[in-house]
């Protein structure tokens, strides 16, 4: 097969163009991070716990939290099945006190933030599906922001009720 001269050139042009697009693209905002943003994250490590990915989620958990996170996430992915989850509320805390949020910077007016999430999901020995309101404790350290995880409450199963020994 012959090749004709200008094929290599139209290919360097396009892997040139492509070149181009793709450098842009990084270098629109050099100063974006996504783990500076609260949202990002909250959504990412809520995707990863819920979908039982915890060898990644647990990036987004803090430091202190992880040791717990480690030891009880096992039992969470052996036990517990998600079918739905929910953000409730969401508070805001600058250096301890409610924070007040004008609007211009937001991701500066607060340093922790306490977010209600509702989790529809079934806990084995039980197959039956319930609601629970978990409180996610959320701080920025530095400029990331990480989670400090209660996973008890998603390990709690009711007791079945008991026959009542007077009749």
């Amino acid at each position: 097969m012959i090749r004709l001269p200008f094929h290599r050139l139209q290919s360097k042009f396009f892997l040139l163009g492509m070149a181009v697009i793709f450098l842009s693209n990084c270098a629109m905002d050099p100063a974006y991070d996504p783990r500076n943003i609260l949202s990002d994250n909250m959504r990412w490590y809520n995707d990863k716990f819920e979908g039982k990915l915890m060898d990644t989620a647990i990036n987004h958990v803090h430091p202190d939290s992880r040791p717990d996170f480690v030891m009880k996430s096992q039992d969470i992915k052996d036990r517990v099945s998600f079918f739905d989850s929910a953000l409730v509320d969401i508070k805001f805390f600058k250096e301890g006190a409610p924070a007040i949020m004008d609007g211009e910077n937001p991701e500066e007016e607060f340093d922790k933030a306490v977010v209600m999430m509702r989790y529809r999901l079934s806990v084995l020995p039980s197959n039956s599906l319930k609601n629970i309101v978990i409180e996610q404790e959320w701080n920025k350290v530095g400029n990331t922001w990480f989670v400090s995880p209660d996973l008890k409450k998603f390990l709690v199963t009711e007791k079945p009720p008991q026959p009542d020994p007077a009749n």
